[in-house]
């Protein structure tokens, strides 16, 4: 594997983490503006139209099949990724948790459109991908041969407080302190995969 290959595998896994976190914030945005808009609906003729839940129902739509597009392009880096490393070292088996990590995650992405069921199913998924990038980043931040190992741990750090600030947030007392935690995880996260990506390797140095 080449430093180009390398940054240019890795920087498609930043740049994709990237583009979730925005879709996910104008996600937010946007499913307020549809609350507020079938709110206001009810309160000038007691029931909402089709306008509210069909802009509702769009931007999910259009979220889930961002994501899918996100994860595919994610799937297909960890896949270069692992191949390239060699699948039977120890960082090429880390890099294939991710891969089916990211195969989880598309999975999760597509049931997220099922009402109810599929957002329970969705849920599991991505508990299930967490486990995996948990696995898969606590063997890359202690690995000797892994370029990126510094940043990988900051990656692993910040997916244990992502988690924290995600049961912190379900605790109505504590959910300021969840929102908090979790927003310095996802920073730390951003931080981790640019010091990966931007690692050189060992021949390259």
């Amino acid at each position: 594997m080449t430093n180009a290959i390398y940054r240019a595998e890795t920087g498609k896994i930043f740049w994709c983490i990237i583009a979730n976190l925005i879709i996910g914030v104008v996600g937010a945005i946007a499913a307020v503006v549809a609350v507020a808009g079938a709110a206001a609906e009810i309160a000038s003729s007691g029931e909402v139209g089709g306008g509210a839940l069909g802009g509702a129902a769009a931007i999910l739509i259009i979220i889930a099949l961002a994501s899918v597009a996100i994860y595919v392009i994610t799937l297909m880096a960890y896949a270069r990724l692992q191949k390239d490393f060699g699948e039977t070292t120890v960082d090429g088996s880390a890099f294939g948790k991710l891969k089916i990590a990211a195969i989880i995650a598309i999975i999760g992405a597509v049931l997220s459109l099922i009402p109810v069921a599929g957002a329970i199913i969705s849920a599991l998924c991505s508990i299930a991908a967490y486990i995996l990038y948990l696995i898969a980043f606590s063997a890359l931040k202690n690995s000797t041969t892994f370029p990126g190992a510094a940043g990988a741990g900051t990656v692993f750090t910040s997916y244990i407080l992502c988690l924290i600030g995600a049961v912190l947030g379900i605790i109505p007392i504590l959910n300021i302190i969840g929102g908090i935690v979790g927003l310095i995880g996802l920073i730390m996260l951003i931080v981790g995969w640019a010091k990966i990506k931007n690692a050189p390797l060992p021949e390259e140095a």
